[in-house]
């Protein structure tokens, strides 16, 4: 069965720490949880904390990843709100749907999937639910060829993103190295 902890520390690696990118549509950062979205996370009020503390981006970043309940704060949030994939037999499936669920909104993930799965020529119902069919189904598909299905949706959905909101190209490269893992 997936892991939730070995999910969270590939997800924190693409995440990142903290940044305020101006160009960035979620603005202030911290692990990927954006203010803009998500204001009233208890750790917004350690973070300015220590950014008063720490002006330095990198100096800030050692002290956030060292402190153990800011990181509490961070695995609890996404625990509550993004994982739902205990059941994946798959580690690296569940941590890809993990990521995609993070990136592209929660709920999107499983329908992704269950696309996937028909585009191979399953028949799937695309409910959105990870349930027994959906596992099921998963099962019969060679890992390596479900995360090709789940790499190649993540390129395409940045390149419209791109298409749709220009000033977003800037992020484009990165977007799509973090896709392809």
């Amino acid at each position: 069965m997936a892991n939730f902890q070995i999910a969270l520390t590939q997800l924190l690696k693409l995440e990142g720490g903290y940044v305020n990118n101006s160009h960035d549509a979620g603005g202030e950062t911290v692990c990927g949880i954006t203010r803009v979205n998500n204001p009233m996370w208890p750790g917004w009020s350690l973070i300015d904390q220590l950014h008063s503390q720490y002006p330095n981006i990198k100096d800030l970043n050692e002290t956030i990843f060292a402190h153990s309940y800011i990181m509490q704060l961070i695995s609890n949030f996404y625990e509550q709100i993004y994982w739902n994939f205990d059941i994946m037999v798959s580690q690296l499936v569940a941590n890809k749907l993990f990521d995609m669920e993070v990136n592209f909104g929660k709920g999107t993930a499983v329908k992704i999937l269950q696309e996937s799965l028909s585009k191979l020529g399953y028949e799937v119902v695309q409910d959105g639910s990870l349930g027994t069919q959906t596992l099921t189904t998963l099962a019969l598909v060679p890992e390596s060829l479900i995360l090709q299905y789940l790499r190649a949706y993540s390129c395409f959905y940045r390149f419209h993103r791109v298409q749709s909101n220009p000033d977003q190209q800037t992020f484009l490269e990165g977007w799509l190295i973090r896709d392809c893992q």
